[in-house]
């Protein structure tokens, strides 16, 4: 589990003296939280190779801090193979459309 440490308050700003030897992950889910209304974060700790690729398609946005970068290798090829499971998806509706460009959205005199 990732803790604060004195080192990491001059560039983290979600962090503060009182927060040192706290899991980060808690302390930035509250700080969050507490500056943005209706946000829910729910905190994890544990390394995030660890969790299944599935775990990250519920999410619609993934917003990180992160300091590894194995750490964020790994959740940018989680990224790229969501973005490629959908250009995938979206090349399949193109090819059952119509060829005609008015079906596109390309527009034309009426």
């Amino acid at each position: 589990m990732n803790r604060i440490e004195v080192s990491n308050l001059n560039r983290q700003f979600l962090f503060r003296f009182e927060d040192v030897g706290k899991p980060k992950a808690g302390v930035a889910a509250k700080r969050v939280m507490e500056r943005v209304s209706g946000v829910n974060i729910k905190p994890h700790y544990c390394r995030i190779e660890d969790k299944e690729l599935d775990f990250y398609s519920d999410f619609s946005i993934i917003v990180l801090g992160l300091d590894s970068v194995e750490a964020q290798s790994y959740i940018n090829a989680v990224a790229c193979s969501f973005l490629e499971r959908l250009l995938i998806q979206d090349e399949r509706k193109m090819s059952k459309m119509s060829k005609d460009p008015q079906d596109l959205g390309a527009g034309g005199p009426e």
